[in-house]
């Protein structure tokens, strides 16, 4: 079996990864020859990953730190990526992704496919122009390319906007701009952080207690006035907070 030992030297600590670390590899045709090899050498081996169907076999060094044995390490292995790595663990993501999609998460391709429909969703009054062109442009944040993200997650939301009134000043606004502007902001992709590993009846709790804040945050990230910053969040939500009202139709 075609085998490849793989090696990690950190120029700082364990498990600090540093555009200074040495990353590299060694092709063996047999494990036979790749044990010899790290035995020879006095490496201890960390973790294995083996596929048949592909007849390949990864070896993972331990880790070294502090640049210790780097000369030899420099000196024994080819620096970068395995082709037959990269086979073996475009093969695991594709796995992974076919089980994603059956259980009901958006983001269920490699990064470099995913497209525009898919950033849809299940999402529909949600999307209006602004929100189409932010998902047409490639580098999707917030909510919308969140990984844990789910259809079912776009269907709650959407069902929960549905069946609430926003005023600014007694004013009726839009409220599915409202929320475009809050789906592809930093706070959602941190919410979303928060609540990534919950069930979701417990999302939905979640969700119903945070709606009114988040609707408060989208109408201030849509502000012509607002800078971007985390400071000019809190002072335009101290300066308007009091004009908004969300309020549930049910």
């Amino acid at each position: 079996m075609k085998t490849v030992v793989i090696v990690s030297v950190h120029a700082e600590k364990k498990n600090c990864f540093s555009s200074k670390d040495f990353n590299g590899y060694k092709d063996f045709e047999t494990e036979e020859l790749a044990h010899e090899f790290i035995k020879s050498n006095s490496f201890s081996v960390n973790e294995a990953y083996i596929d048949y169907e592909l007849d390949i076999r990864l070896i993972y060094l331990a880790h070294f730190q502090y640049n210790k044995n780097r000369k030899l390490v420099e000196q024994l292995f080819i620096e970068g990526s395995s082709e037959d790595s990269q086979r073996y663990w475009d093969k695991q993501e594709d796995i992974r992704n076919v089980t994603r999609k059956e259980e009901g998460f958006i983001y269920c391709k490699k990064y470099d496919q995913m497209t525009a429909e898919d950033y849809k969703g299940s999402l529909d009054k949600a999307l209006n122009q602004d929100t189409i062109n932010y998902i047409s442009s490639g580098v999707i944040a917030g909510y919308l390319g969140h990984s844990a993200r789910k259809h079912e997650h776009d269907k709650y939301i959407e069902r929960v906007i549905d069946n609430l009134t926003m005023t600014v000043d007694d004013v009726e606004v839009n409220k599915w701009d409202v929320l475009s502007s809050w789906l592809s902001s930093t706070d959602a992709r941190h919410w979303m952080d928060s609540i990534e590993d919950l069930h979701m009846v417990q999302f939905k709790e979640k969700f119903d207690n945070y709606v009114t804040e988040l609707m408060t945050l989208g109408f201030i990230y849509g502000l012509e006035e607002h800078k971007g910053t985390y400071t000019s969040t809190m002072e335009l939500e101290d300066k308007h907070a009091n004009r908004i009202k969300v309020i549930s139709v049910k």
